[in-house]
């Protein structure tokens, strides 16, 4: 919950868009491709976790809920 929180606080500055963590970010153009690029290093510098090109897909980026889900398995490695 404190990454969804975190998450939806980082969309609410970068984008000015408010975001629940089922908003499909990239086919309601919340984020594009530069905008996912800029959150994996927000999120590589937020949490110390580096994402492998097998992490780096769609699927991974959908929600916020993806997201978090994504960023709890690296943390867990």
């Amino acid at each position: 919950i404190q990454i969804e929180r975190k998450l939806i606080g980082y969309f609410k500055e970068k984008t000015d868009t408010l975001v629940d963590s089922g908003t499909l970010l990239l086919e309601e153009k919340v984020i594009d491709s530069m905008g996912v690029i800029e959150l994996i290093a927000f999120l590589e510098a937020t949490y110390g976790i580096e994402f492998t090109d097998e992490d780096l897909t769609i699927e991974h980026f959908t929600t916020i809920d993806s997201i978090s889900q994504l960023i709890v398995s690296k943390e867990l490695k």
